[in-house]
């Protein structure tokens, strides 16, 4: 088992390897003999197992394929209505669904960032769909 420093059920995958140090060594301290508030380390610091952090590992790898799979076929679609510049050319019709991909993915991280797991898939469409109809608009001449 894991000692976890965090307000969160699920902690974020960026902050686990501090957290986690953290917390270790702040329970090390404690078993050292030295002088801590026991009920304020314990306030502070919950254990979480193993399988659970990876369950959320997993979670979120599962996420981040679901949002690249939607900006492709937003991409696609707007390949479909022909929202692809005309000075991208030939190659033009790989670009514009990589694109939908690359701003879905931003789209769905700042969503979880900001509104949490529930709300980032639908940032991620959100984002996508903007994202892709912008960048028609801003290069004109739509083929």
């Amino acid at each position: 088992m894991l000692i976890w420093a965090s307000m969160r059920e699920i902690p974020s995958a960026s902050s686990a390897y501090f957290m986690r140090r953290c917390c270790q060594a702040l329970s090390n301290s404690v078993h050292q003999g030295r002088q801590l508030d026991q009920a304020a380390s314990q306030a502070r610091c919950k254990v979480v197992p193993e399988e659970k952090i990876m369950e959320s590992y997993i979670e979120m790898f599962i996420l981040l394929l679901l949002w690249v799979l939607m900006g492709l076929l937003i991409g696609a679609l707007a390949n479909g209505v022909r929202l692809r510049p005309a000075s991208w050319g030939r190659r033009g019709w790989l670009y514009l669904p990589g694109a939908g991909a690359l701003l879905a993915l931003l789209g769905g991280w700042l969503g979880t960032l900001l509104l949490g797991v529930l709300f980032a898939t639908a940032t991620a469409i959100l984002v996508a769909v903007a994202g892709v109809t912008v960048c028609a608009m801003v290069r004109g001449n739509v083929t």
